[in-house]
């Protein structure tokens, strides 16, 4: 009697809870859109695909009345990994920045698909027209467009945008952050950005007491002085000739005036009139940075120095830290060294004087393949050679 009386007590439980499930589908759920499921919005587009992009920032209410133009930005793939700015100004592309763009282009997913005739459909962006706008291109020439609207009201983490202008979607709020990027954040932040490996030639010049110049030999990779200035054809420091190159790749740029804006006036106050030097870095695939070296200025407790590109007109300022080491003599980078082995790994050195010969090479493996340890000392004589860990040399 007992097990019965429990399973009425399951029936009705269970019967409840399916009028209740009826009640709230009928009530909350009747007046909801019958949207299509999730998907990728633009198939199977990986950033690697995207070879240009530009970025239309929308217009407020009052900028619209006014008649102001939207802000574009523009921007095409150099190479395989680079990008270039090439409005509203020609600069080098912050490429961090410029991946977030393109991986959000790739992963953005239509949550659901808005169907045309629905009230969220005539709704789904300003009277004053997109936030902002994408619009980008791919290697196989295929164009497409992403146009990012109002905020879902029902959906704190979602938004409405449309897609190739016809195709209304709700999507991830992420969009919003990633297309927000503005010229300041999608621009280059490097004043030098050229890897110490990437790097096979630069040269300082302008000054007679800081003129260097050094160049990289393409099979031993260690440096030289150039032909024809300081110290030509000798050998250079190679450690504190990548510890220059690694800090002027560092070398940020903090503020950034553009050439417009740029009047001989200017020039003549940052001291860019007359350069105290000029700075040429060549990359392995041939592009060349050039940077003029102007006034010394502080701002607070910190120092600071003017530069002007030697292409574009641009004016820029940094820190005075990698300046200083531009202005540095040629001697300083000149090695102590006769040779510069480095990372060489030998496997036999033969001496040769007036007192006899020897050679040092590596002990070879044994008979049963055991590998040797240590070196071998031969000398003239048959009998006289040396095997251990320890390097012996006779006299």
């Amino acid at each position: 009697m007992g097990k019965g009386r429990s399973g009425n007590r399951t029936t009705a439980l269970l019967f409840v809870i399916a009028i209740a499930v009826t009640l709230y589908a009928h009530f909350f759920e009747s007046r909801r859109q019958v949207w299509s499921g999730a998907a990728e919005a633009f198939g199977n587009v990986e950033p690697a695909d995207i070879v240009a992009f530009e970025i239309v920032h929308g217009l407020s209410a009052d900028e619209a009345a006014a008649g102001a133009s939207a802000r574009k930005i523009s921007l095409e793939r150099s190479g395989e990994y680079d990008w270039n700015i090439t409005e509203p100004v020609k600069f080098r592309g912050f490429v961090p920045r410029i991946q977030g763009v393109l991986w959000e282009i790739a992963d953005m997913v239509k949550v659901v698909e808005v169907p045309e005739d629905s009230e969220d459909a005539g709704k789904w962006c300003d009277e004053a027209g997109p936030w902002v706008s994408v619009n980008f291109k791919t290697r196989q020439g295929k164009e497409h467009s992403i146009e990012v609207g109002r905020q879902h009201p029902g959906l704190k983490e979602d938004i409405f945008a449309r897609l190739d202008r016809k195709t209304i979607i709700v999507a991830r709020s992420t969009a919003r952050t990633a297309f927000s990027a503005s010229l300041e954040e999608l621009r280059s932040k490097a004043l030098v950005p050229v890897a110490p490996a990437d790097c096979i030639a630069f040269e300082v010049s302008g000054s007679q007491k800081a003129r260097k110049a050094f160049r990289r030999d393409e099979k031993t990779r260690r440096w030289r002085f150039a032909a024809g200035a300081p110290l030509g054809g000798s050998l250079a420091d190679r450690v504190k000739t990548d510890a220059l190159l690694s800090e002027l790749n560092a070398w940020k740029i903090k503020q950034f005036i553009l050439p417009q804006e740029v009047t001989d006036e200017v020039l003549t106050k940052y001291g860019l009139d007359k350069p105290r030097l000029k700075l040429e870095v060549e990359h392995r695939r041939g592009d060349r940075i050039i940077l003029e070296l102007g006034a010394s200025f502080e701002e607070g407790e910190e120092r600071f120095v003017w530069l002007r590109a030697g292409a574009g007109g641009f004016v820029f300022s940094g820190v005075e830290g990698p300046a200083k080491r531009l202005l540095e003599e040629a001697q300083k980078y000149q090695t102590a060294k006769v040779f510069d082995f480095e990372g060489v790994e030998f496997s036999e050195v033969r001496c040769r004087g007036p007192g006899g010969s020897f050679v040092i090479r590596k002990a070879s493996s044994d008979s049963s393949g055991v590998g040797g340890k240590g070196h071998v000392v031969e000398t003239g004589n048959k009998d006289d050679s040396f095997r251990g860990d320890r390097l012996v040399v006779p006299r």
